[in-house]
């Protein structure tokens, strides 16, 4: 993925606080984007987006996912100081990846924003799936030939690479809700 989205239950109170960046939000359609031409481009707003065609049967995965809750970042001074600026807190502790360690994990109500030191040509590294049942997960994902990845530093997760998930690292994450 080239863009992330963040959830904007205010997006007037963001498009207030985001004009004190010197890189304006431009709002089309519920949508708040950085233009081209910034360093945040990448990054997007909206509100929820629930299809009227949506079915509960659309959401009960056999590897017991249940949400998106996290992304990985190359570490970007601006996109940290764009998430200071709307008062998100840190995290005191880290996270690891088979990429690498956190070097700045942001809370957001729904998820973490977490940036690692290291280079990449695409800023999005991965994303973090939040599971019911890790052992559930790695049976039916190892009954589909897809292979998964375990290291010490995060015994709740499994990691999908880069080469079998579209270009970055798919984390599934053990979670009671």
């Amino acid at each position: 993925p080239l863009f992330a989205g963040f959830y904007a239950p205010d997006m007037n109170g963001l498009l207030d606080r985001i004009s004190n960046l010197g890189s304006p939000l431009s709002l089309q359609d519920g949508i708040a984007a950085f233009r081209r031409e910034s360093l945040l481009h990448h990054f997007f707003f909206g509100g929820r987006q629930k299809s009227p065609t949506d079915r509960p049967e659309h959401f009960a995965h056999p590897n017991t996912a249940f949400a998106l809750t996290g992304i990985w970042l190359a570490e970007d001074t601006l996109a940290e100081s764009l998430l200071q600026l709307l008062k998100t807190p840190r995290a005191t502790d880290t996270r690891c990846a088979p990429f690498g360690t956190s070097a700045t994990r942001m809370k957001l109500p729904e998820g973490d924003v977490t940036f690692v030191r290291t280079y990449s040509a695409r800023p999005i590294l991965g994303v973090t799936i939040a599971i019911r049942n890790l052992e559930t997960a790695r049976r039916v994902l190892s009954a589909k030939n897809v292979r998964t990845e375990q290291i010490a530093c995060a015994p709740d997760s499994l990691w999908i690479s880069p080469a079998l998930a579209h270009g970055i690292w798919l984390e599934l994450r053990q979670r009671d809700r």
